[in-house]
């Protein structure tokens, strides 16, 4: 089960690092006598973008050197051809903008959520859009549909496919309960990335169509953000 603990073992190095850093930046604030509530706004936009790297070093070298040996997973990461790479991106695009048109139906009266369905505007931030571009789809498809996969693999691909699909969807829970559509929205992109895993072999499509879709939702909230 080396496979399902890399990937407990990476959420659990973010949560403990947003923790720490938070914890840092309130003893500073005690000893250099500075209001919180200053450092706060702050805090609020880099945190998750540092603990996402923090996470992602300190896992990387977790699984090298101290808990999973030499073991590497098999997963392809090679550039796709021209056809592969054009359907990773419609595929990404169409269904970010299918789960947009979704969200904005299911609201109404206030232009900045049905253009942001799903997300506040406080939340928006640079980081914000530097996770959701650059970090999030390599990461989070390298860990499921790269790691996770692989580590089922033994046992099928239905169940491979079947345990990276849900994995990725429960750890996207917290931020999708809240909006139904966004919860179609992140099945949806799951079960199409698992099924370009299972037909290519190669991550890389996975990462594009993941990218692609966070895309046409960065693009929604910049429109949004344009009109408010």
């Amino acid at each position: 089960m080396r496979a399902v603990g890399l990937v407990v073992f990476y959420f659990g190095c973010n949560f403990l690092a947003s923790l720490l850093i938070t914890i840092a930046v309130s003893l500073w604030c005690v000893a250099t006598n500075t209001e919180f509530t200053l450092l706060k706004p702050a805090l609020e936009e880099m945190l998750p973008l540092g603990a996402c790297l923090c996470a992602v070093a300190i896992t990387a070298i977790a699984s090298r050197y101290l808990l999973f040996g030499a073991a590497r997973p098999g997963t392809r990461l090679t550039m796709p051809s021209a056809d592969d790479l054009a359907l990773s991106v419609t595929t990404g695009l169409a269904l970010g903008m299918f789960f947009i048109n979704i969200g904005g139906l299911m609201v109404s009266g206030d232009s900045e959520t049905a253009f942001t369905p799903g997300l506040q505007k406080e939340a928006v931030s640079v980081s914000w859009f530097l996770f959701a571009l650059l970090l999030a789809p390599v990461i989070e498809e390298f860990l499921f549909r790269g790691i996770l996969y692989d580590g089922f693999s033994g046992f099928g691909t239905i169940v491979a496919f079947s345990i990276s699909t849900l994995g990725f969807v429960l750890v996207h829970l917290p931020e999708t309960l809240r909006f139904m559509p966004a919860l179609l929205g992140i099945s949806a992109l799951s079960l199409a990335s698992g099924w370009y895993r299972i037909k290519t072999g190669n991550l890389f499509n996975c990462i594009v169509m993941h990218l692609s879709y966070n895309l046409a939702l960065a693009s929604a909230v910049i429109f949004g953000l344009i009109l408010t």
